[in-house]
């Protein structure tokens, strides 16, 4: 039974995951169409324009994906999916409005600008993030 509840677990994620996936298509598909239809003349363009706005698309979309990982593992056997390092989400939504109430929505989202948002103590006069229990001491 136990393992039931793991793999059930797993899938609890599934629909955000979907939904976002979903989104980008249509929308890359519906930009990639109005700018070869409406726009461009070049058909050597007109092919790099899907990528383009499946990477455009992705960024607004990006919090489903984040949400859909989260869930994967709230509640399981993993450390990282048991308070006190992440709360217990009943549903997705919830899950979405925690993130986006703690301005965690799109972390890990950039992949050259990184933020961050974790406890910040005051050293020699400057703010600095504060170490976590996972971080090793040098």
């Amino acid at each position: 039974m136990d393992f039931l509840k793991h793999v059930i677990s797993f899938y609890r994620g599934l629909f955000p995951r979907l939904l976002g996936e979903v989104l980008t298509l249509w929308g890359a598909g519906c930009i990639s169409y109005l700018i070869n239809t409406y726009i461009l003349d070049e058909m050597d363009v007109k092919k790099t324009i899907k990528p383009f706005a499946e990477l455009m698309i992705g960024h607004f979309t990006y919090p489903f994906t984040l949400v859909s990982t989260c869930m994967s593992v709230n509640g399981s056997s993993l450390a990282l999916g048991q308070p006190p390092i992440t709360p217990l989400y009943y549903s997705w939504t919830d899950c979405y409005k925690h993130l986006a109430r703690t301005n965690e929505i799109k972390r890990g989202a950039g992949m050259f600008l990184r933020y961050y948002h974790g406890p910040i103590i005051l050293q020699k006069g400057s703010a600095v993030p504060a170490k976590s229990a996972f971080q090793v001491a040098h």
